[in-house]
């Protein structure tokens, strides 16, 4: 059986579309809702923030947490799963050391990654913290600015973060 020129270019566009539709969604979750807030640590009050190069730090806004400042606004990307966080300035996503690791950085979203999904479990209105899925680590932070992971306790104040969350 022959198969004519214009089936087999049409099967191949098929495959190609279908193949970037699978890199497309492995690199963002399929999200139920997505949200849009700044955080704050709840001890400190600084703002998380981050730059184009993946660093991630705190830093103060006294106009609140991404006002002003779209580096300190956060997409959350929440699913069955967990949530991932998404910078709305830089589009990199809030990303984990590995197991044992400290290390926070953001890193291009990819729903793949278990170190780019978070727990987030509630302390009190719009007080919650975050854990990470892959080393199960808490989000912390410092009064310099500084934000890593630590062992989850559930009395350490720098782990709280502040999130008044808003639809996008």
């Amino acid at each position: 059986m022959k198969i004519s020129v214009k089936k087999k270019t049409a099967t191949a566009g098929a495959l190609i579309a279908a193949a970037c539709m699978t890199v497309l969604a492995a690199q963002t979750p399929a999200s139920a809702q997505s949200m849009s807030s700044g955080l704050a640590n709840w001890q400190t009050g600084y703002c998380l923030d981050g730059d184009k190069e993946g660093a991630v730090y705190t830093r103060g806004n006294s106009n609140g947490c991404g006002a002003n400042n779209p580096y300190q606004r956060w997409i959350f990307h929440a699913t069955g799963s967990g949530l991932m966080l998404e910078s709305t300035k830089t589009h990199l996503c809030l990303t984990g050391g590995g197991p044992g690791s400290d290390l926070v950085t953001a890193k291009p979203c990819d729903s793949t990654d278990p170190r780019q999904w978070w727990e987030q479990h509630y302390v009190m209105k719009d007080v919650y913290w975050l854990l990470n899925k892959q080393n199960k680590r808490a989000l912390d932070s410092n009064m310099k600015g500084g934000v890593y992971t630590s062992p989850f306790s559930d009395s350490n104040q720098w782990m709280k973060w502040y999130i008044p969350y808003t639809s996008n």
